[in-house]
């Protein structure tokens, strides 16, 4: 492409719309759950977010906001980026909410921050307001061009500081997520948020108790996710455990209705084998196939307590319960043993009694 007297034009409208991608794309697939938490807390529940609407409405005014600063710096050239910095240092400012924005609201170092960086702005502008004014013609094909570079350039190092500041906390992501799939009465979507993670914490072992319970599924799958926090990390507390929207006494109301699968999985997670199997045989019909981790514990209770009242007969649990053994014996070392058996059994009981404190 040849330069004319429209490259100007077509510098500001590559820019734009790299910018809106960028803008619609952030605050629509990454930090949409995040922005929906700040709503909900500063709102305190009043108002309703939709992700598509407000990812569109944040673009469009951010984009108007940089209208208002070009036309005001006249920024052209090599140096037009520039003019994005107020917007996306606005949108820094949005998405940088912290995991306690429900405990207080606080703008962190951004009361200092942000002016610091608008007065830098503002200087730089008029720097390059000045440098543009005997800056060279474009010479050759303009998307090879130096001043389409530089702003390209410019927009991606100001892209990667807006990642930098916005909130990336991988688990609190996967809590609001979690909470949004759970408010639309989703939980086996919900189910599926960080499964093959290892990283939580109490709150999320939380919700993914809840929404196994919703679905039935406590015996069955519980211990396939990391848990934090023990049988502890089963109730809310409001503090160390606890949810930001999704409300406190639709679990409470879950936890009533799942009463014996959440006095099983707390004997479990506390360990204690001799109370579950107890309670396992007086509320559960042994003639029938038991969910997976109630079956685990049963016949590891048969196993480790001696004299036991009660067994299970299963020779496939059986089998799989003497290889779990034998991958430990095969590994001497403490933590590559761990390491090597939770590879292959990290998604039973047997590792969470063995390995979890």
């Amino acid at each position: 492409m040849k330069i004319n007297s429209n490259s100007t034009a077509v510098i500001l409208t590559a820019c734009a719309i790299i910018f809106c991608l960028f803008t619609f794309c952030y605050t629509y697939f990454y930090q949409s759950d995040v922005l929906m938490a700040d709503q909900y807390v500063l709102s305190d529940g009043q108002t309703k977010y939709y992700p598509l609407t407000a990812a569109i409405l944040i673009t469009v005014v951010l984009q108007m906001l940089q209208l208002l600063v070009r036309a005001f710096f006249r920024l052209y050239k090599s140096g037009h980026a520039l003019t994005y910095l107020p917007s996306l240092l606005v949108l820094a400012v949005i998405t940088s909410g912290g995991k306690d924005i429900d405990k207080h609201f606080s703008f962190g170092p951004w009361w200092w921050i942000v002016p610091i960086l608008l007065v830098f702005f503002v200087f730089a502008a008029i720097v390059v307001r000045q440098i543009q004014e005997v800056e060279m013609p474009i010479k050759g094909p303009l998307l090879v061009s130096r001043s389409m570079w530089v702003n390209m350039l410019t927009l991606f190092v100001m892209f990667f500081l807006v990642g930098v500041a916005g909130n990336s906390d991988k688990v609190f992501h996967e809590r609001m997520k979690m909470e949004r799939l759970l408010l639309e009465n989703n939980p086996e979507e919900a189910l599926e948020v960080g499964k093959k993670s290892y990283d939580t914490d109490s709150c999320l072992t939380l919700l993914r108790v809840h929404a196994l319970a919703k679905t039935n599924q406590l015996g069955e799958r519980l211990f396939e996710y990391p848990i934090v926090g023990g049988a502890a990390a089963m109730s809310p507390n409001g503090n160390s455990v606890r949810t930001l929207m999704y409300p406190a006494k639709d679990i409470l109301v879950q936890k009533k209705k799942s009463a014996v699968d959440y006095q099983l999985c707390e004997h479990l997670l506390n360990k204690d084998l001799k109370a579950f199997a107890s309670l396992l045989v007086r509320t559960y019909p042994l003639n029938k196939p038991l969910p997976k981790h109630y079956r685990e514990a049963l016949y590891l209770y048969g196993v480790v307590t001696p004299y036991a009242q009660y067994k299970l007969h299963d020779n496939v649990i059986a089998a799989d319960y003497a290889d779990f053994k034998k991958l430990q014996r095969q590994t001497p070392d403490k933590d590559a043993r761990q390491a090597v058996v939770r590879d292959v059994y990290g998604k039973t009981y047997w590792y969470y009694f063995f390995y979890k404190e």
